[in-house]
């Protein structure tokens, strides 16, 4: 990843990641029927801004603007890190759950001072109700799943249904005491276009 933002931050980042599929029972055909997937990633980033971009109080004539040199000295410019991040997930043909883990290094990425990146915890579940086989999408579907995820002092947790008949998909959510949602979605060729 490349960004640059407002010509004045620019970040980069490489993430190598590594999920391995781990069968724990298989029907007659020998497709696995419950799945566990492991998985972990490895980023190496960097973040730098353009000190000469910036402007401080102290740079401002009240008559004339901006017109003196600032005081403010950098620590540095520039911060590099690396950051772990790990997961968990089980999924069989009528649920899946997974638990993850981003930032459990909690990498330091203050430019003035100390200022650690929390770790941000994830967990959800999905379900179905009612039909599997993809050769009877004629039947209808219904598809419960929660999401909570935390980092720091900061939460979200959501709560939706998802109605499926044949291509179409209609569901309603509740996120965070706050909001609503509803969501529609058709499914052709192995393509979903969904609003929501």
């Amino acid at each position: 990843i490349y960004d640059v933002a407002g010509g004045v931050v620019t970040t980069q980042r490489t993430d190598l990641n590594l999920a391995v599929p781990i069968h724990l029972w298989k029907d007659t055909t020998g497709v696995g029927r419950i799945v566990l997937q492991p998985g972990i990633q490895a980023s190496y980033y960097s973040v730098a801004y353009d000190w000469s971009a910036l402007t401080f109080g102290d740079m401002i004539d009240p008559r004339g603007g901006f017109i003196y040199s600032s005081n403010q000295i950098p620590n540095t410019t520039k911060r590099t890190n690396i950051d772990f991040s790990a997961g968990l997930l089980a999924y069989h043909k009528r649920f899946s759950a997974g638990v993850a883990a981003f930032h459990i290094t909690e990498p330091d990425q203050g430019f003035r001072g100390q200022s650690k990146l929390p770790m941000r915890f994830v967990v959800h579940f999905s379900g179905v109700f009612g039909n599997v086989d993809p050769e009877k999408m004629e039947a209808l579907r219904i598809v419960p799943s929660i999401y909570y995820s935390r980092q720091g002092n900061f939460y979200n947790q959501m709560a939706s249904v998802t109605a499926m008949y044949k291509n179409g998909r209609l569901g309603v959510g509740y996120r965070n005491r706050d909001a609503i949602f509803f969501s529609a979605g058709y499914t052709k060729w192995n393509f979903t276009l969904s609003y929501s």
